[in-house]
């Protein structure tokens, strides 16, 4: 999966970098049956004056855009959320799409059968 960090009034770290991988690639084990070329994530960082940290995650398939936003004092804990929440949407997604291509399969049965 291709992957852009993205510093909002801030600069991304190395460590921002290593920390964004690992859990976008965790993600992506998620999505094995999409093309890598077919997904794409983005991270968004940003500094809160009140809040600390303001994170973004949205990760690109075909079928949907997913997209969640976190704000808190500790980096890696906000990163963590936003991709947990992303997960549950691709589990959904997954879930939505098997449930479609399984119907989809028992109709194509049922007009295939000659009355």
């Amino acid at each position: 999966m291709k992957l852009q960090l993205v510093g909002k009034q801030m600069e991304i770290t190395e460590y921002m970098n290593q920390l964004a991988g690992q859990k976008i690639s965790k993600l992506d084990k998620l999505l094995v049956d999409f093309a890598d070329d077919a997904k794409f994530a983005r991270v968004v960082f940003g500094k809160d004056p009140n809040l600390g940290y303001r994170i973004k995650v949205e990760v690109v398939l075909p079928q949907k855009t997913l997209f969640a936003q976190r704000k808190g004092k500790e980096l890696e804990g906000v990163l963590i959320d936003a991709v947990d929440s992303v997960e549950t949407q691709i589990r959904k997604l997954k879930d939505e799409l098997s449930h479609r291509s399984e119907f989809e399969e028992v109709a194509s049965r049922k007009r295939a059968i000659p009355k």
